[in-house]
């Protein structure tokens, strides 16, 4: 709660990551340690970054100091919102197994009247990527309302200029985005990319343009899952503290060796060996890697049992994407 006598001090501004949208070790050609990476330190980090600037910007605004300070934050702030718009829909725009044909016939009609078909759209999507020198920026699909169709914005000094255009896929152009994977070659990273991508989403970020659809998801307020930030809260508690276990698959434990800090491993596989364990007078919280299938169902088991059990939304992927506690193992 905010002090209503020092109107200056602020509650801390906290955004939250997007589950990440995919499982990265079914996204052809691309590592999943690329892609976790890219997903918590850059994205992640940037979300981190908006909270820290929306609370210093929201006491400043109470505190009387110099506007210029003010100002710096306000442009801040700006380029930072900028960003997690380009992140989120880098990240979206990818899809499992190479991806599939555009089924949509707006988007294969806006496509074509513009770029001839899907594959002269490529070719210049690709052309306008690798033709930018710095190795720094951004180059995105985008709707511009103002003539009635896409085009493709690249960035300039490593800063995406859109003006009247809404972006509705991006490609992160930085060199130490995709270093690693592809020993620096942009345009294999560029054509991996483009082979990989997800068709339907991009359809639905256009009709969100276009002012058909509100686009923004809002965490679920299932009973059955919970934010990182209520797990959180909870696992501050000095009294009814929830129980919180790892249920990743083997493999995924085996290349991915962090874990939510004071949590414990169970095999998802055997829940009826180890359900009577679990209390019934406190919540049980169980997370996998991306906050999917796996911890969903084994909280579905475990509420069939009697457990009071939920799954953490986005899993310890989104829960590190905040920063929060993890521990290596």
């Amino acid at each position: 709660m905010t002090d209503a006598s020092n109107p200056s001090r602020q509650e801390p501004i906290d955004h939250l990551v997007k589950g990440i949208p995919f499982k990265a070790h079914k996204i052809s050609g691309f590592t999943p340690e690329m892609l976790e990476r890219y997903y918590e330190k850059d994205y992640g980090g940037t979300i981190r970054a908006l909270s820290e600037i929306d609370t210093k910007i929201a006491a400043l605004r109470h505190s009387g100091s110099p506007k210029s300070e003010l100002a710096s934050y306000v442009r801040q702030q700006a380029a930072l919102a900028d960003l997690v718009v380009l992140q989120e829909l880098f990240l979206a725009g990818l899809a499992e197994d190479g991806g599939a044909d555009i089924d949509d016939g707006d988007l294969k009609k806006a496509i074509c009247e513009t770029y001839g078909d899907v594959a002269g759209w490529q070719a210049e999507f690709a052309m306008m990527a690798v033709s930018q020198s710095d190795r720094s920026g951004w180059v995105a699909l985008a709707w511009c309302a103002r003539f009635d169709r896409l085009q493709i914005v690249a960035s300039e000094d490593g800063r995406l200029v859109l003006g009247s255009s809404v972006p509705i896929l991006a490609l992160d152009l930085r060199e130490q985005v995709y270093a690693a994977d592809f020993d620096g070659d942009q345009l294999a990273y560029v054509k991996t990319y483009l082979n990989n991508i997800h068709w339907d989403r991009v359809a639905e970020a256009l009709q969100h343009a276009k002012g058909a659809t509100h686009h923004e998801t809002k965490p679920s307020e299932s009973s059955e899952l919970i934010s990182v930030a209520e797990l959180k809260s909870m696992m501050q508690r000095d009294e009814d503290a929830p129980l919180v276990l790892d249920v990743r698959h083997d493999d995924d434990c085996e290349r991915y060796t962090s874990r939510i800090s004071d949590t414990a491993w169970r095999d998802s596989f055997k829940v009826a060996e180890w359900v009577n364990e679990m209390p019934k007078d406190k919540p049980v919280i169980v997370y996998c890697m991306y906050g999917f299938w796996v911890s969903q169902k084994v909280a579905q088991e475990l509420r069939a049992a009697g457990v009071d059990a939920r799954s953490l939304e986005g899993g310890v992927t989104a829960w590190r994407a905040m920063g929060f506690p993890s521990t290596e193992y």
